[in-house]
C-alpha cells in the first residue's frame, strides 16, 4: 500500500452499480471536451484537497463544477487572513465582514449562496477556535 505507481496506471473496481456512473462520466467528458483521465485525476484532487487535516470533511457525492475548486480555494483565503486578524490582534471576524468578503472576492454569488458560503466560512474558523460574532 506504501508503494506509489510511476508509470501512472491505476485501477479499481467499481461494480456493476458503478457502470452507469461510468457512462454518465463518459459522456460528461466528451461534451466538455477534457479527457476522462484528467477529469478523475482533478475530482480525486480535490477529494484529497477537502480531506487534509485541518479541512472540514465534505463528501465525494458533493464535488461539482470548477467554480467549487475555486470557492474552496477563496474560502480557504478568507479564513486565513481571518485567522490572521484574530491570532494578531484578538478581533472577532463579524458576519458582515465575512459577508463583505464573500461579495468582493465570489462576485458570481447571489444572495442565498454568498450566506450559504459565509456559514462554511464560519464553520471553519470555529474549527480553528476562531470566536465570530454571528449577528445575523
Amino acid at each position: 500500500m506504501d508503494e506509489v505507481n510511476t508509470r501512472g496506471l491505476y485501477t479499481f473496481y467499481g461494480g456493476r452499480r458503478f457502470l452507469e456512473t461510468w457512462r454518465k462520466l463518459k459522456i460528461i467528458a466528451e461534451v466538455k471536451g477534457v479527457p476522462m483521465s484528467r477529469l478523475i485525476v482533478s475530482i480525486l484532487e480535490d477529494y484529497v484537497q477537502k480531506h487534509e487535516p485541518e479541512i472540514p470533511q465534505t463528501l465525494l457525492t458533493s464535488f461539482s463544477e470548477e467554480s467549487e475548486n475555486n470557492r474552496i480555494v477563496l474560502r480557504r483565503k478568507i479564513v486565513e487572513e481571518l485567522k490572521a486578524v484574530y491570532s494578531k490582534y484578538g478581533i472577532k471576524p463579524r458576519w458582515i465582514d465575512i459577508i463583505e468578503r464573500v461579495r468582493v472576492l465570489m462576485p458570481e454569488l447571489n444572495g442565498n449562496s454568498r450566506i450559504r458560503e459565509a456559514k462554511a466560512i464560519i464553520q471553519m474558523l470555529k474549527q480553528f477556535k476562531v470566536e465570530v460574532e454571528e449577528a445575523y
